[in-house]
C-alpha cells in the first residue's frame, strides 16, 4: 500500500509552540506542514511582543535561525494572523488541509473542524473513553488508573470525538507536584503528534471507538482531593494500584 501524502496544519497561538511541534515532526516522510498562528488572546501589540519573546528568548537564536531557514527553503510554510482563528477559516480552507494539530487556547467549533479532511488531532492527558473532561490526570491517579496521553480526532463535544488513534501510558510516579506531572504529560504532545502522523502517512492506522457509554465526564478536582493526589504522587499514601 502506497503511503499517503498529508497536508498538516499546526494550529497555534504563537510561533514558539508551533515551531516546537514542527521540530518534532519535520523529518516524517510524506507530510507537508503549515504553521497556522492566530491571535486568539491579545491585542496586536501584545501578539507581536509574545511572538518576538518566543522566538528570541524561549527558542533562542539558533532555533530561530533554523526556523527561518526552513521557511526560506519552503521546507515548512507559516501563516501569521493578527486576528482569531474564527476570522481566518477561509484562509485555512484554502490550504486543503488533511490534519490539524491542536496547540491553540480555543474550543473548536464545527466549522473549524470541518476545514480538515480527517480532522483535528488532540493529545488528551487521560485514557479515553474512561476519563473525559477536566483534571483527568488527577482523577486517574485517584482511581488508580494508568496516566498517559490519548491521541484522538476531536468533535464539537467535550472529549467525545469518535476516532481514537492510540493511548500511550506515561507514568508520573517520579513527580512531586501535580503541576510538574501535568506539564510532563502536556509536553508529550510532540511525541503524540509524531506517532499519529507517522501512522496516518503510511496508512497503518486502526481506529478505536471512543465509546462514551464506557466512561464518564470529570470536572475540576477540589483542593481537598488534590491534596490526596499529591500524597499519592509523593508516596505519602498508597497508590490504589499498589
Amino acid at each position: 500500500m502506497n503511503p499517503e501524502r498529508l497536508i498538516v496544519v499546526v494550529l497555534a497561538d504563537h510561533l514558539y509552540s508551533a515551531n516546537r511541534i514542527w521540530q518534532g515532526i519535520r523529518d516524517i516522510p510524506n507530510v507537508d506542514v503549515v504553521l497556522f498562528v492566530c491571535n486568539n488572546r491579545w491585542n496586536a501589540v501584545k501578539f507581536l511582543a509574545a511572538n518576538a519573546y518566543g522566538c528570541l528568548i524561549k527558542m533562542g537564536v539558533t532555533s530561530t535561525i533554523r526556523l527561518l531557514s526552513d521557511l526560506f527553503t519552503r521546507r515548512v510554510r507559516a501563516r501569521l494572523h493578527f486576528s482569531k482563528l474564527s476570522d481566518n477559516l477561509d484562509q485555512l480552507r484554502s490550504l486543503s488541509p488533511d490534519v490539524g494539530l491542536h496547540a491553540m487556547s480555543v474550543i473548536y467549533r464545527q466549522n473549524a473542524i470541518d476545514c480538515f479532511r480527517l480532522g483535528i488531532l488532540n493529545p488528551h492527558i487521560g485514557k479515553l473513553p474512561e476519563f473525559r473532561g477536566r483534571s483527568v490526570m488527577e482523577w486517574s491517579l485517584l482511581y488508580g488508573a494508568p496516566t498517559g496521553v490519548t491521541a484522538f480526532f476531536i468533535d464539537a463535544g467535550i472529549d467525545t470525538g469518535k476516532d481514537i488513534l492510540f493511548f500511550r501510558e506515561f507514568p508520573v510516579d517520579n513527580f512531586a507536584t501535580i503541576d510538574d506531572a501535568k506539564n510532563y504529560l502536556f509536553a508529550q504532545n510532540v511525541w503524540c503528534f509524531r506517532e499519529a502522523l507517522s501512522r496516518l502517512a503510511d496508512l497503518s492506522i486502526t481506529y478505536q471507538r471512543n465509546d462514551t457509554d464506557k466512561g464518564r465526564r470529570f470536572y475540576v478536582m477540589s483542593d481537598l482531593l488534590k491534596e490526596v493526589v499529591t500524597e499519592i504522587l509523593t508516596g505519602d499514601v498508597q497508590n490504589p494500584r499498589g
